[in-house]
């Protein structure tokens, strides 16, 4: 059993044992992370049997074309929102087969925050097929850098996805 606090590569390895073993696959949408999490994945020889691809959605268009995020949902809450994150799970699982998802949209700066959502923003989804979408506004710490958060946003979905497959754990509340 993978233990909290445990590095990348280890969440990584054990992902790809248990994915393998239960012919499961993934599919992501990243848009601060811009394909940090997918690189990560697919670091392991033999990722193609479980990881179906991921699309780097930065732009709001391409957000609405690929992933069917309405253009209302958009300019009502923004990019950074529980709505558009939402909307881009519903996304991936209509594209695809996929068991797994992680969807992300945040404010990785240094520039592009505000009040309302400051640099450090970042929601997310880890989700099921057929189970009740598991979205939230992700515990980063404070004050990092752009490329820190990228990589804590980065490991925690991954270990988010871990406790989900492995333990059936709702990683937000």
């Amino acid at each position: 059993m993978l233990k909290a606090g445990k590095s990348k590569e280890e969440i990584v390895l054990a992902l790809h044992n248990e994915l393998a073993k239960r012919s499961e696959k993934i599919f992501f949408a990243e848009s601060c992370t811009g394909g940090e999490i997918s690189a990560t994945i697919t670091k392991v020889p033999g990722a193609s049997h479980y990881f179906l691809g991921s699309l780097v959605v930065y732009d709001d268009i391409l957000k609405q074309k690929i992933l069917g995020v309405k253009k209302e949902t958009l300019l009502h809450f923004g990019a950074v929102s529980r709505e558009v994150v939402e909307e881009m799970t519903e996304g991936l699982f209509h594209l695809s087969k996929a068991t797994w998802v992680i969807a992300v949209s945040g404010i990785a700066g240094p520039d592009g925050g505000s009040i309302e959502k400051p640099v450090g923003t970042i929601w997310a989804s880890v989700s099921k097929r057929g189970e009740k979408l598991d979205i939230g506004l992700m515990p980063l710490t404070q004050g990092l850098s752009r490329k820190e958060i990228i990589e804590e946003t980065t490991q925690w979905l991954l270990d988010a996805l871990w406790r989900k497959i492995a333990h059936n754990i709702r990683v937000f509340t």
